[in-house]
């Protein structure tokens, strides 16, 4: 049935995952193999396709495989991103690299200026809306066993490397902060640092077209509805929220740090929402 339904749409690459792994289950190696190689034959542009052809190496153990699969990422996918994001965080999760091998793949692909030959390429970084779960970021993270040198690959993410102005890094190292180490004081004062710069922050959430949106906003005068400022401001007012009042001393400091954040990010959400309504009136 797979291979009539093949040969009617052999570029149709759901139904190849689909053919391709339930031959995993169910055939031998060789067959299985045949079929990712013909199913990247048909859909040889496809992210996903490809990342299904080298988790199946990686399942069986042939991670050397892998990596060369990995050498032509560059050269399949060159000029498309998210099929490259898709092979290589594939590859990150199988072990075949490291969360931080992918990500720099991911930067020499593409170039840290977006240039890449005589291709210039419409997004801000590869990593940020290809990404917006920050899955390798986070994976990266996991990968560290002590909760201190966790704490030091946020913080470089956060302080000094290309994805600093990102509002959902900030907001992933609050929350690390007081889940995982159990320091709201040291969350809180995470998403007061990163509101001292939110007219700089972006979104990952946003699409390829957020850096000239964000531009366009900002020359409207309407940068109180920046993407990466409304992410940053609903986490920490979310995040403020969510604190338990515990015993009075401590109650009190947390109302105090809820006024603080309601002072910064509550005032400019509440402005925002403002601009919104002024213009839903204009337009009426």
């Amino acid at each position: 049935a797979y291979e009539r339904a093949l040969a009617a749409s052999p570029t149709d690459e759901a139904l190849w995952r689909r053919y391709t792994s339930r031959l995993e289950r169910s055939a031998t190696g060789r067959d299985a193999a045949d079929a990712h190689a013909r199913a990247l034959r048909h859909c040889p542009f496809s992210g996903e396709t490809f990342a299904c052809a080298l988790r199946w190496r990686c399942a069986r153990g042939d991670l050397e495989g892998a990596r060369a699969m990995l050498e032509s990422v560059r050269a399949r996918f060159g000029v498309a991103p998210r099929e490259a994001h898709a092979a290589l965080a594939a590859a990150a999760r199988s072990g075949a690299v490291s969360a931080e091998e992918a990500l720099a793949r991911l930067g020499v692909s593409f170039g840290e200026d977006g240039v890449r030959g005589d291709v210039v390429l419409s997004w801000l970084d590869p990593v940020l809306w290809l990404d917006p779960e920050l899955t390798l970021l986070r994976q990266s993270v996991r990968c560290l066993t002590n909760l201190d040198a966790r704490k030091r690959l946020w913080d470089k993410f956060a302080e000094s490397s290309r994805l600093k102005n990102v509002a959902e890094v900030h907001v992933a190292r609050a929350l690390f902060l007081a889940d995982a180490l159990g320091d709201d004081a040291a969350a809180a004062a995470a998403f007061k640092k990163a509101f001292a710069k939110i007219d700089t922050l972006v979104s990952a959430s946003s699409s390829s077209k957020s850096g000239a949106a964000s531009a366009t906003a900002t020359a409207n005068g309407s940068s109180l509805e920046a993407p990466g400022a409304m992410v940053l401001c609903r986490a920490w007012m979310a995040f403020e929220r969510s604190r338990g009042a515990g015993a009075e001393a401590e109650a009190e400091k947390n109302s105090r740090s809820f006024l603080e954040a309601d002072a910064r990010a509550g005032v400019w959400l509440r402005a925002a929402e403002a601009a919104r309504a002024a213009r839903a009136a204009k337009a009426a």
